[in-house]
Parts: structure tokens; C-alpha cells; sequence
């Protein structure tokens, strides 16, 4: 993404710097770029650590018993409590999206 960061969002710590966060007021969504035809899912929550709304990068592998997924990035995120995005972590969902481009956007269920 090229396009200038809005105020109320910066960039992220490197990977390096922060391998793995719990998230709070979380959710997945699947969703779709303008640039591709194909589905990716992204978490998206509070990230208690830094006590931040976080939008993560596509992930990769997730595991719906332990509520524990990695992303592209390789950042590991723990999902914490229930689902339920809101207050920052929807800020900052919402800020991504339209920075993104993204398209077809959808909340995943668990079952």
C-alpha cells in the first residue's frame, strides 16, 4: 500500500520485534482486493500487548481449537475470548479496508 497512513494508524513492529500477540474483540473476515480474484481471510482485533487495533496481513495457517493462526508474515496470533470486533481494533479494520482496496468483504463464522 502506497497510500499515506491516516493519523490515528501507523505501521506495525517488525516481525522481528514481535513474533507472536493475543487478540481481544476479534474477528476474521474474508475478503477480496481489487487486485486479485482470490479470498483471503485476515484476524482483526485489539492486540493487548500494545494496546492497539490490529489488522493483520493474510493468514496462512490457523487452528480453530486453539484459536492460534500465523500470517504471511510469519506473526503467530492467539484469538482471546470471544468474537466480538469493536472500539479500536474496528478503527483500525475499517482504516485497512479502505486503504486496501478491499472488496467482498465477509465475517467468517467458527463453528
Amino acid at each position: 500500500m502506497n497510500t499515506p497512513l491516516p493519523p490515528t494508524i501507523w505501521t506495525v513492529k517488525p516481525i522481528e520485534e514481535q513474533r507472536a500477540l493475543t487478540l481481544t474483540d476479534w474477528a476474521i473476515f474474508g475478503i477480496k482486493m481489487s487486485r486479485s480474484p482470490v479470498r483471503r481471510r485476515h484476524f482483526a482485533g485489539y492486540n493487548v500487548q500494545d494496546r492497539e487495533g490490529r489488522a493483520s496481513s493474510a493468514i496462512v495457517q490457523f487452528d480453530t481449537v486453539t484459536l492460534r493462526g500465523v500470517t504471511k508474515s510469519g506473526r503467530v496470533y492467539q484469538l482471546s475470548g470471544s468474537p466480538g470486533l469493536e472500539g479500536d481494533g474496528q478503527h483500525v479494520w475499517a482504516s485497512w479496508l479502505r486503504l486496501a482496496k478491499a472488496t467482498d468483504v465477509e465475517r467468517v463464522q467458527l463453528s
